[in-house]
C-alpha cells in the first residue's frame, strides 16, 4: 500500500500524474469513488472483454488500419494483453496491452509501425 497526504483545493482532490501512472491509471481511466463513513476508496471501474476488444479495435483503426483483428484478451493479472492479427489470414501482428481497469499501455504494447512492417508481409 502507498500512502500520500493531499489536501482538497478549490478545484477538488488532487493526485499527481506521477502517483496515478505509477498504479497505472491514466488519462480517461474511469474511476469509482465509494465514501464511507470514515474514508473513500477510489478505484478503478472493473473493464470487460468487450470493452477491451472494442478499445484496441479503436485504436487499431487510428493508428495501423482496418484490415486487421483482435482475439480474446488475456488477464495477466494487472494487466490485459490483447493479440493483434491481420483479419483475412489470421497471422499474429503483435498485442495490445491495457491495465486492469482499461487504459492503454502503449509503451508495454506492439508499436504501429512494427505492426504495419508486419501488414507488408503478411
Amino acid at each position: 500500500m502507498e500512502r500520500f497526504r493531499t489536501e482538497v483545493s478549490a478545484e477538488g482532490l488532487s493526485v499527481s500524474r506521477e502517483i496515478m501512472e505509477r498504479w497505472g491509471i491514466g488519462e480517461g481511466t474511469p474511476l469509482v469513488l465509494e465514501f464511507h463513513r470514515s474514508w473513500i476508496e477510489i478505484r478503478p471501474e472493473t473493464v470487460t472483454e468487450e470493452q477491451l476488444e472494442n478499445r484496441a479495435l479503436s485504436y487499431l483503426l487510428e493508428h495501423v488500419g482496418d484490415a486487421l483483428a483482435v482475439g480474446k484478451p488475456q488477464d495477466k493479472g494487472d494487466r490485459w494483453r490483447v493479440p493483434v492479427m491481420v483479419s483475412y489470414t489470421g497471422k499474429s501482428l503483435g498485442h495490445l496491452v491495457f491495465t486492469g481497469s482499461g487504459a492503454f499501455l502503449p509503451d508495454q504494447s506492439t508499436p504501429p509501425e512494427e505492426m504495419l512492417a508486419h501488414l507488408d508481409e503478411a
